[in-house]
């Protein structure tokens, strides 16, 4: 299936997929070539792309909505970064930051993130 995750920014990743899980916002949902026309709207969390049988590739994205339709993805999103691509701490720096100056919308933005991505179940 052709997957794309959009942000207003830019296409952050293209590219032909086996298998998809996604966050929704009820559970996490696995995708399949064939499956039904869905969309929905995504909660915060990773989202994670079999090719092969493996994980080529994982995200962390914002809230936003996912659509598939004729073996397509596509997940719009205010935000995605690439799991691995994450500083750790650079992330601890700005969840201290945010504390400082008592900016709780962004700790909990923060935070969200931070749990998120120390969770997951596949690494």
């Amino acid at each position: 299936m052709l997957t794309d995750i959009i942000t207003p920014k830019s296409v952050v990743f293209s590219d032909d997929l086996d298998f998809l899980i996604v966050p929704g916002t009820e559970g996490d949902i696995g995708i399949l070539n064939n499956h039904s026309h869905l969309i929905t709207s995504i909660r915060p969390g990773l989202i994670y792309g079999y090719k092969n049988e493996k994980i080529i590739k994982r995200y962390y994205l914002k809230e936003g909505i996912f659509e598939f339709s004729n073996n397509r993805a596509t997940l719009l999103t205010e935000f995605a970064e690439e799991v691995e691509k994450i500083d750790r701490n650079e992330l601890n720096k700005q969840i201290s930051e945010a504390e400082k100056s008592n900016d709780q919308h962004k700790l909990k933005e923060l935070q969200t993130k931070k749990n998120t991505i120390e969770n997951q179940f596949y690494n």
